[in-house]
């Protein structure tokens, strides 16, 4: 282990985090005894705890100690106070911060410069001071922060302090609580604010501050009397304490004397060195002090090195009459004292250099040139290292904007993309509404052509003529009628949306849906239909009303009503059915177009973690490659810092050395004599060993008996084209090849297919060890590692998109058969209708003539009825078990398990277990649950269902043996005309239409039937309007979870990480200031240094932008 390595170690274990480059700065000097940077016991200064003491239960921010001055400045109380006790926010505040962000990361911005402060003394009043912060740490460990104060103003000034953005004051003189008559509860209230006190202050502030100190006129808001003017004159100046500003504000009555104003702190110049370089600034020094240090020669030894560093950061306390132009001065490391030296040792020499030089004469101008550009470069390139370790790393801050711009981009696409899910289902919500309003039509159009043949039938005789009857009957068609009306007239407007097939059936004059309530040819408006509604001598068998209701109820072909209504609902419900398709797909597209911008932006972090960590080892490889004599240098400077600085004594540094050393070399000792025994592998010499002794070793070992772990490897997997297996010995089993030798099969002994057969074998095994070293050292490594850390949002991202999408998928299956339901409903529904007005025609032996387009529904047979009977049966059966037609599954199947032994049983298990679970993933109301299973699957509608087709069959055939033949004369009337005719005999008629099945079948269809079909078809919009709410709320639910956890994986995961890579890489870059000057000037062309040049340049274009703006006073 080289001496660089063993520095590192002790200045690792010596303090927390030496890389930070000097966290604390020792008060008391080991030399000297002087005192030292404004902390002598002339001036008031506080003890303030900078991290948790819990052995005497001090805590981050409270005072410790105080001495004298203080004392008798601050009073007795403060010891145990935290710093509101007698500072001002937001100093009180920001102090605590700045010292964690010290300790945190190094951060000295504040540290070592006057600090204007507004304080209160021991009575409460308020003063303005100047305060000088400093750390200090006996060890290394724990923390405190001196704060020297000095008073610049007294009492007696009228000062108001309030806050630059809410205008609230929080602090004033007790000669400003005097001037505007307040008192302290108005001001220990936190509602005063700086518009209470001054008039039109807001408006005027940017005028106050365009002049920083300067008196300006104003007016005060409180007036004694009303003849007093209240003018004042105000000097506003703009104080800033890290990310806090603050307004301070004198204020003086307007009979004195207007002058300039400024908030002052005395002078506090910083003695530099006689003859320290001019172009190191002020600011650079701030940055650090340990990263400024230069490797100094070893002539002279390190007392008196530590001379001239205690000699360069000597402090001269005095007081300046002009307190306008206060600069913030800061502490000047030892570089200079440094460079001074290094330049004394260039020019006299010493040692061989004295000797070359006088030997080769005075050296010529052009080395001298070339010397001086080389000491340039170096210094300029040590100044930017200096700057860019307060700015985040270039690649960390493209990859943190990229980062955090993804996933901007994720969290927008799934906002959007939940709205437009949002707004699609609002849409097939209300698209529900048009499908149950067409599904209604066709039973309506039946109901309609009901009370008209009804109607025909009492006008003739051959039922009889009750008034309540025919008011029902005139009421229910009525009411059909307009219904029917009000539904295909809404269908009819929005005919555009169900395609290009549907909508000539509207334009065709073959549709007579319009006639029905809008054949106004009367003045008044009033409906022909209606006027003829309301003489019950008009419905006979050749009305024209009468036929259009009864022929489109009959009618199936496409030209007709009936094929208009049945096409433009099987475009609805087709419409309804893939609604939801584009939804999914592009909800699919979205998941995976995010997922793949956030698997991106992560991986691109790999690269650039590898670029660290190669930046790291190439740094550490200069280090190594340094000459014996710089890095002597290093060495003693680094030792002298820790004596002269943290107050480490360099002995007790080599005692820690020699420690750690021997109980390394004791371990690996043990550890190797426990290895010996039968060990023929030759394991690397330990870095601890004395190197003397492994020269040794090394020389008595023949060359023939040292093998490397892998070259042991290889030839155990020899396939042996040449000789015996080899048994290699080691310096530690003292065994050679001719002691111990194996019986091995010579070669000519092995066929050629054996030799082939074990070396495809051997190279299999070494192909399949090879890549699975190669799997494990990847995994292992630390770019892996750090990207599988950052990672976890594409682990966050899939769980919420998978469970998003599977949310998505169950309500879009539940939504696809719910239209397939309700079409199978909305048929059953129309097919009882439909069944009731064929047997009472067929009973009436009744036959409809003028239906062109549809011949077969002229006649009413018994075939027709049959053939309508078994339609309801397998459209009833459908609706519970599968509709193969559409391509859906029927609810049972669905809901309720395997196919039931008997209905009942599996209805009792649907309507026990999925009641309240009627869609997966929704939950219902009781009531709606309750109508659902009365209305669409209970002893109900099912069961009711198949009753009335079974009472249907049997009325059908009873029907059959009293009817003439299809081709029987007419009885009645002219059969040459267009309308419905009577084929059988009057009393035949009466005879059939008064059979009692009829009458109760009728009155079955009537009264239950047609009102649970009509209610049942609105169940299922209810139920879509309780599925829907529940699924959106779980969609929201996902979406916050989501947005909560990328903003915690990148405030505990990829931000720590990116800070972590950071500090690494400043502390790489920063090990380069140990380099001597004229070895880092021959690094400034190296790839290590590209981005800090940049970077430095951006840096000083900024600085240039920001002393053009108005200077602010801190």
């Amino acid at each position: 282990m080289t001496e660089i390595d063993i520095l590192c170690k002790v200045d690792l274990n010596l303090t927390r985090n030496f890389s930070q480059w000097e966290r604390a700065v020792n008060l008391r000097r080991q030399e000297g005894g002087a005192q030292h940077d404004f902390m002598d016991e002339q001036v008031a200064t506080v003890t303030i705890s900078i991290t948790d003491d819990t052995s005497n239960n001090f805590s981050v921010g409270s005072v410790v100690t105080v001495n004298d001055p203080a004392v008798t400045l601050l009073g007795d109380g403060v010891v145990g106070r935290d710093l509101h006790q007698f500072l001002l926010p937001p100093w009180s505040t920001v102090f605590p911060t700045v010292a964690t962000r010290y300790l945190d990361s190094g951060e000295s911005d504040l540290f070592m410069r006057p600090i204007n402060a507004f304080c209160k003394n021991a009575k409460g009043e308020l003063f303005q001071g100047t305060i000088f912060l400093r750390p200090f740490s006996h060890d290394g460990i724990t923390f405190v922060m001196f704060a020297s104060i000095v008073p610049t103003s007294s009492p007696s000034s009228s000062i108001v302090i309030a806050d630059s953005g809410t205008g609230l004051v929080f602090g004033m003189s007790a000669a400003a609580f005097s001037l505007f008559q307040v008192g302290v509860d108005d001001l220990a209230s936190n509602s005063l604010k700086i518009t209470d006190l001054i008039q039109d202050y807001d408006d005027n502030r940017e005028e106050f501050l365009r002049d920083p100190g300067v008196a300006h006129e104003a007016a005060m808001s409180h007036r004694v009397s009303l003849d007093d003017p209240g003018r004042i004159n105000v000097a506003v100046t703009l104080f800033q304490v890290h990310t806090e500003t603050v307004d301070a504000i004198i204020v003086s009555t307007f009979d004195e004397p207007s002058h300039s104003v400024t908030f002052s702190a005395p002078r506090v110049s910083i003695a530099p060195p006689v003859d320290s370089a001019s172009e190191v600034s002020d600011s650079e020094r701030d940055l650090t002090s340990l990263a400024v240090i230069a490797p100094e020669q070893t002539s002279g030894g390190r007392s008196r090195r530590r001379s001239s560093g205690q000699s360069s950061r000597k402090v001269q306390f005095t007081a300046s009459q002009d307190m306008s132009d206060v600069t913030n001065t800061t502490c000047i490391d030892r570089v200079n004292a440094s460079e001074k030296e290094d330049a004394g040792n260039a020019n006299t020499g010493s040692g061989h250099g004295r000797g070359r030089n006088t030997n080769g004469g005075p050296p010529s101008a052009s080395s001298v040139s070339e010397a001086n550009s080389s000491v340039n470069q170096a210094r300029a390139l040590r100044r930017a290292l200096l700057r860019n370790n307060s700015a985040l790393d270039p690649s960390l801050r493209s990859f943190r904007n990229m980062y955090l711009g993804v996933i901007a981009i994720v969290v927008v696409a799934s906002i959007a993309w939940f709205a437009a899910q949002n707004q699609s289902i609002t849409t097939y919500n209300n698209f529900m509404q048009t499908a149950i309003v067409s599904a209604e039509r066709r039973s309506y159009l039946t109901t309609a052509a009901f009370g008209a043949f009804n109607l025909m039938l009492m006008n003739n005789g051959l039922i009889p003529n009750d008034t309540s009857v025919q008011a029902w009957l005139r009421q229910r068609m009525s009411g059909a009628a307009a219904t029917l009306h009000g539904s295909d007239l809404a269908l009819y407007q929005a005919r555009s949306s169900f395609g290009e097939g549907v909508v000539p059936f509207y334009e065709t004059p073959a549709v007579k849906v319009r006639l029905l309530l809008h054949d106004t040819a009367d003045p008044d408006g009033t409906s022909t239909m209606i006027t003829q509604m309301g003489l019950f001598d008009a419905f006979r068998s050749t009305n024209p009303l009468v036929f259009m209701l009864i022929a489109n109820a009959l009618g199936s072909t496409s030209s007709s009503l009936p094929g208009a209504i049945t096409a433009s609902r099987n475009a609805v419900f087709a419409k309804l059915t893939n609604f939801l398709s584009s939804t999914v797909s592009m909800t699919i597209i979205v998941s995976i177009a995010c997922l793949v911008l956030i698997a991106l932006s992560v991986l691109a972090l790999y690269p650039k973690v590898k670029t660290i960590e190669e930046s790291k080892r190439e740094t550490m490889q200069i280090l190594m490659n340094l000459p014996e004599e710089s890095t002597a240098a290093i060495r003693d400077s680094i030792l002298d810092r820790l004596e002269t600085t943290h107050g480490i004594a360099a002995r007790s540094v080599l005692m820690a050395i020699n420690t750690t050393k021997g109980y390394h070399r004791s371990k690996t000792k043990r550890r190797r004599s426990q290895d010996v025994g039968g060990d023929l592998t030759v394991k690397p010499p330990d870095d601890d060993d004395d190197q003397e002794n492994v020269n040794d070793q090394r020389c008595e070992d023949p060359p023939t008996t040292v093998a490397r772990p892998s070259q042991l490897r290889d030839d155990a997997y020899d396939d042996g084209t040449g000789g015996a297996l080899q048994t290699v010995a080691t310096p530690a089993s003292k065994v050679t090849a001719g002691e111990d030798t194996m019986d091995v099969k010579q070669p000519g002994a092995v066929s050629t297919s054996d030799q082939r057969h074990g070396k495809s074998k051997s190279q299999l095994r070494l192909e399949v060890r090879t890549l699975l070293d190669q799997f494990l050292r990847f995994l292992r490594d630390r770019g892996t590692r750090v990207t599988l850390r950052a990672a976890t949002i594409v682990l966050v991202a899939m769980v919420y998109f998978i469970a998003a999408n599977m949310q998505l998928a169950n309500m879009h299956d539940s939504m696809t058969n719910i239209p397939a339901w309700m079409s199978l409903s909305a048929t059953n529904h129309r097919r009882t209708g439909n069944i009731a007005l064929y047997l009472q025609m067929y009973a009436a032996g009744a036959k409809v003539k003028g239906i062109d387009d549809d011949v077969a529904a002229n006649l009413i047979t018994k075939s027709l009825i049959l053939n309508s009977i078994s339609q309801l049966e397998t459209s009833a059966s459908q609706l519970l078990y599968s509709n193969g037609n559409m391509g859906t599954v029927g609810m049972i199947n669905v809901y309720g398990g395997t196919q039931p032994e008997s209905v009942s049983d599996e209805l009792d298990i649907l309507l026990t277990n999925g009641c309240i679970n009627f869609q997966e993933g929704a939950s219902p109301t009781q009531v709606t649950c309750e109508q659902f299973r009365n209305g669409v699957m209970t002893s109900g509608l099912y069961h009711a269902t198949v009753e009335y087709a079974r009472q249907s069959k049997g009325l059908a055939n009873v029907l059959s043996n009293t009817l003439p033949a299809a081709n029987a004369d007419v009885q009645v009337e002219s059969a040459a005309g267009t309308g419905v005719w009577l084929l059988a005999n009057e009393t035949d008629v009466m005879s059939n239409l008064a059979k009692a099945d009829l009458v109760n079948l009728l009155e079955f269809e009537n009264s239950f039937l047609d009102p649970v079909g009509l209610r049942s078809l609105k169940l299922f919009g209810n139920a879509v309007a309780a599925i829907l709410p529940d699924y959106l709320l779980t969609q929201i639910l996902l979406l916050v979870g989501f947005i909560v956890a990328v903003v915690a994986q990148y405030l505990f995961v990829v931000y720590p990480l990116i800070g972590v890579l950071d500090s690494e890489c400043k502390q790489a870059r920063m090990l380069l200031l140990l380099v001597p000057e004229e070895r880092l000037a021959e690094l400034t062309s190296s790839h290590l240094f590209t981005n800090i040049v940049n970077t430095d340049e951006q840096w000083q274009a900024n600085s240039t932008d920001k002393n053009d703006k108005a200077p602010v006073t801190n």
